[in-house]
């Protein structure tokens, strides 16, 4: 009979065994892009012969074709980012706070952009902007963003408020504060892992976005970097254009990285 001790360590060591297939499920892939993108080889090769950051150096000579879109993806972003953060912080404060009615039907609202498909998404707003006669480019861009980055915060804000107590708002109106005051020096400091993390993840959803960007993208106008790196493949996979997907990566991993120093965003679970 197997002991308790015995169980334990196999038990463990099955959760290990898991959590590094999964790591290595992620991040193998990864590594084999920014491997290939060391070759000397004009066409990527694993393992590589050698290794030379002429495919990095060539990606950012390309200012048009590459550095110019990183820039517009990062304004992009950082906008959505902010605005989504700005309103999907009010809307979940709403609903956990005021309790409308028909709550339960708000909720699914602001969720159905994770559950509708993005092409869909991007589709029905570019019919949208159509109707309207309103253009498309980066005005366009930022609202679509916005509609399919908003749900993430509401979600991270919605948990942080769900595990607060509301009598420290209470106690803060009682002593003579209003309504601004108690959410902004007692609801916000408490809540801020979550208000952090549903930024950072609307601007990763920007940033990297596709689907809707392919629709809402102005003709002849600025265009982001996945959407470069999308509409090249058309063309092959090259060095230079698997170096600066690795530095699309390198740059969430920066952000994830940063939000690590500032907030333990496990807080909010």
């Amino acid at each position: 009979m197997v002991s308790q001790q015995t169980k334990r360590r196999l038990e463990s060591l099955g959760y290990k065994l898991v959590l590094f297939g999964i790591y290595t499920f992620s991040i193998f892939p990864i590594l084999i892009v920014f491997i290939m993108a060391l070759g000397p080889s004009q066409r990527l090769e694993f393992p590589p012969s050698g290794i030379t950051l002429k495919w990095y150096i060539a990606a950012f000579s390309q200012f048009s074709e590459y550095i110019q879109p990183l820039i517009f993806s990062l304004r992009i972003a950082i906008i959505v980012g902010i605005i989504a953060t700005i309103f999907g912080t009010l809307a979940a404060y709403a609903l956990i706070r005021f309790q409308p009615r028909f709550v339960n039907g708000l909720q699914g609202t602001f969720s159905a952009p994770l559950t509708v498909p993005q092409v869909v998404i991007g589709l029905a707003l570019l019919v949208f902007f159509y109707q309207l006669q309103l253009p498309l480019g980066e005005p366009a861009l930022i609202i679509g963003h916005t509609v399919i980055a908003i749900p993430f915060v509401v979600i991270f804000v919605t948990t942080s408020l769900k595990e607060f107590d509301e009598n420290l708002e209470t106690s803060a109106r009682d002593l003579g504060a209003d309504k601004y005051q108690t959410f902004r020096y007692i609801t916000l400091p408490l809540i801020k892992a979550g208000v952090f993390a549903g930024g950072v993840f609307s601007f990763i959803v920007s940033y990297n976005n596709v689907p809707v960007s392919l629709f809402l993208i102005k003709p002849g106008g600025g265009t982001t970097l996945p959407m470069v790196i999308f509409q090249n493949l058309e063309y092959g996979f090259t060095p230079d254009l698997a170096a600066i997907a690795v530095i699309q990566m390198l740059v969430v991993f920066i952000i994830l990285g940063l939000v690590n120093l500032v907030t333990d965003v496990t807080e909010i679970f």
